[in-house]
């Protein structure tokens, strides 16, 4: 499979002076995927995939997004991913094996992102800043299949190891004498020798141990199963970080490193109360490590109007969760829905706040962010699907999801927790099934902050979306939509946070108007 994309921004609702605010985007992508299987005999079968990704993204940055000093700023990000994955599967043609499926893979995949900015500053410098994010991991997975006594069981092992690098570099070239140099010098004085590393290599070792027994008796559907954990980080802090670190004579902040266990198990029932209607439950205990930039990872940037920091935490402790989840499901004749309603409590819940303002290498009130712990918090909700059919042609859908999040030690509300989010309409589908029609409309309520947060908080929003899909014949198929039909201005949360109420042009951050969308697949 070959497939090329290429793409442009939409332009946001309402702005006053585009070609000022909204900076220019394109994006193009070439992705090629090869899957060859062979068969050695009745039972077994190997395979070989090779999977190549290249995304380049540039940005040219408009005028009024540019920073202090700056006359032109472009941006160029290629991503290059190479996965290569070699398969072995078998299938039992004996029902008397133990061993009745397997399937094992080894696979290989090395991704470079690669971010270059191209910047004129003050009139008489050109400045090119080259950051190089490496992530390599190799990998392998065997998972094991048996039937026993009416107990399907599923059961393996994986592990892989994952390398990390983020390096960085910067040129700045005198335009009136032709002088390059590697040496960044702030406006205080300080300076900064490039190239630099802004945390240590890191090596993540993960290995999986997994059991799963799939069970019934009468009514009532079981899963249940076990997983350890054992995850492993080690870190390589070569010169190039511990000279950036130690700037200023300051010390590095410690390292952190990991090599821990951890038990994770999990249970899903299921009952069928008559053939129309079944309710389920589940548990399930969760464990995440801090990775290894939220140990490492140290970002230092003194040479804005506004200098900040942020730091990663060495002593941060894994997360943990108890998740919970209770639901009913209806399959009628006219209708079909699903309710569910979720909590899940955290200990050690991993985020990052704002530890106050410092003093960095004689630069002050540098804005200070870190990695944390919460230690109790909690998320809770609740999730509504349905499609009501008025007609074997015509059906209302609609679909809810609310939920909510909860600092317990500080008694206030997590703040990365999406709104109240409402979709319904109506769909009309054709006897043969060629056309579907819908008219969608989608509420989007507030999201809650701190009342310390000095944040944009975007109002509650309606939009409403016409959409259309046509099958022409077995190889064709057509789509065409216009999304935001009443042409409505309005804000994604996910999209502003982190962004100041006082922030003087927010509309750029605004999502699109009035649109029109097309696109075709063709098959052959």
């Amino acid at each position: 499979i070959y497939s090329y994309e290429t793409s442009g921004e939409l332009l946001p609702k309402d702005h006053d002076d585009v070609s000022t605010y909204i900076n220019e985007v394109d994006r193009k992508s070439n992705n090629y995927f090869f899957n060859i299987k062979k068969s050695i005999n009745d039972t077994s079968t190997i395979g070989f995939i090779v999977d190549k990704v290249n995304r380049d993204t540039d940005n040219t940055v408009a005028s009024g997004n540019l920073a202090y000093g700056q006359t032109r700023a472009n941006q160029d990000v290629a991503s290059e991913s190479d996965k290569f994955i070699l398969s072995y599967n078998y299938e039992s043609a004996s029902q008397d094996d133990f061993v009745q499926t397997m399937d094992a893979k080894v696979y290989v995949q090395n991704t470079l992102t690669g971010d270059r900015w191209y910047e004129d500053r003050y009139g008489y410098q050109s400045r090119v800043s080259a950051y190089d994010l490496t992530d390599d991991t190799t990998g392998f997975d065997i998972q094991l299949g048996s039937n026993v006594d009416d107990h399907l069981l599923t059961y393996g092992v994986e592990l892989s190891d994952t390398y990390n690098e983020f390096y960085q570099n910067k040129t700045f070239t005198n335009n009136i004498s032709g002088i390059s140099t590697n040496i960044e010098t702030s406006w205080n004085g300080s300076k900064t020798n490039y190239p630099i590393k802004r945390s240590p290599d890191s090596n993540t070792k993960r290995l999986g141990i997994y059991f799963q027994d799939e069970f019934s008796k009468g009514n009532l559907d079981v899963i249940a199963g076990i997983r350890y954990d054992n995850y492993k980080l080690e870190v390589d802090a070569d010169r190039l970080y511990l000279d950036y670190c130690e700037r200023g004579g300051e010390s590095c902040p410690p390292i952190g490193e990991l090599d821990i266990g951890h038990i994770s198990p999990n249970i899903a029932l299921t009952y069928k109360i008559n053939p129309k209607i079944r309710t389920y439950g589940k548990y399930s205990r969760g464990f995440r490590p801090a990775s290894w930039w939220e140990m490492n990872g140290n970002q230092i940037n003194l040479g804005s109007s506004s200098p900040y920091q942020t730091k990663g935490n060495s002593e941060v402790d894994p997360e943990k969760s108890n998740s919970y989840e209770i639901g009913f499901l209806g399959d009628f004749k006219n209708n079909k829905i699903k309710l569910s309603a979720f909590y899940t409590a955290y200990t050690d819940f991993i985020g990052s706040e704002v530890t106050g303002y410092e003093t960095v290498d004689a630069v002050p009130n540098v804005r200070t962010s870190q990695i944390t712990n919460v230690s109790d918090a909690n998320i809770k909700g609740l999730e509504l699907s349905n499609e009501f059919f008025v007609s074997d042609n015509i059906s209302v859908l609609t679909s809810a999801s609310y939920q909510e999040g909860e600092d317990e030690t500080a008694n206030e509300p997590l703040d990365h927790i999406d709104p109240f989010k409402a979709v319904t309409g109506f769909r009309y589908i054709t006897n043969d099934n060629r056309f579907v029609g819908e008219l969608v409309a989608t509420y989007l309520g507030q999201a809650e902050y701190k009342d310390s947060s000095t944040d944009y908080l975007p109002d509650t929003s309606l939009t409403l979306d016409l959409l259309a899909k046509y099958k022409v014949n077995d190889s064709l198929d057509l789509d065409l939509g216009v999304t935001n039909l009443l042409d409505s201005t309005y804000y994604k949360y996910q999209n502003v946070r982190g962004i100041r109420s006082t922030q003087a042009d927010l509309k750029k951050f605004a999502e699109p108007g009035r649109s029109l969308n097309a696109g075709f697949k063709f098959r052959f």
